[in-house]
């Protein structure tokens, strides 16, 4: 299977390991993140590659906001590791039943890292501790924290006791995807507004 690597400047690399110069062809392609990727290597990347910003609505805002942030010490004491993981949700109500999969970006708090890395930071260890949280930390405080690509949690029915924790793959455009609808929400608050 044909992959793409993300380096920490944000550099796309194709097949032996060339510089990509056009990056729409290979938006299906295997995402992999080279040690030390960021937050920080998907906004030099959205930089690098503009033609990416137009994929989500969200994104040109977040690259435009997070340009603004200092170049390097964004990171909080909260969360020693950002994983983007995968959910697959079968759902039986209300009827028919379906499918749904989506992304999500969460942290794993410093306390839980050794567990982690004691694992051999296996992705599906890195999916189960990741429950911090983040949407309402501002991206200021989360560019620098590194990031890692963790599994596939599969739900059926709801029932998170048992979920199965699989290993999978992610394609440049769904990591691209997820993460500007995590950007989407980047400015809230942790209280709904409700209008009448």
């Amino acid at each position: 299977m044909e992959t793409v690597v993300v380096t920490p400047e944000g550099t796309l690399l194709g097949g032996a390991c060339l510089q990509v110069h056009t990056p729409l062809p290979i938006l299906g392609r295997t995402l992999v993140l080279q040690p030390g990727c960021t937050l920080r290597s998907f906004l030099r990347m959205f930089v690098h590659y503009p033609i990416l910003q137009e994929l989500s609505e969200f994104l040109p805002d977040w690259v435009a906001e997070a340009s603004q942030s200092p170049e390097q010490g964004c990171s909080c004491p909260e969360v020693a590791q950002l994983v983007l993981g995968k959910t697959n949700e079968l759902l039986g109500f209300p009827p028919p039943p379906r499918v749904e999969q989506f992304l999500w970006l969460r942290g794993i708090a410093p306390e839980h890292t050794a567990q982690w890395q004691a694992q051999g930071g296996e992705e599906r260890m890195a999916t189960a501790l990741a429950n911090v949280e983040v949407r309402f930390i501002p991206a200021t405080l989360l560019l620098d924290i590194p990031l890692v690509l963790g599994a596939l949690k599969h739900t059926v029915l709801g029932n998170v006791n048992h979920e199965l924790m699989c290993t999978s793959r992610f394609t440049l455009f769904e990591v691209v995807d997820g993460l500007a609808w995590e950007f989407s929400f980047r400015g809230g608050t942790q209280q709904c507004s409700l209008g009448v």
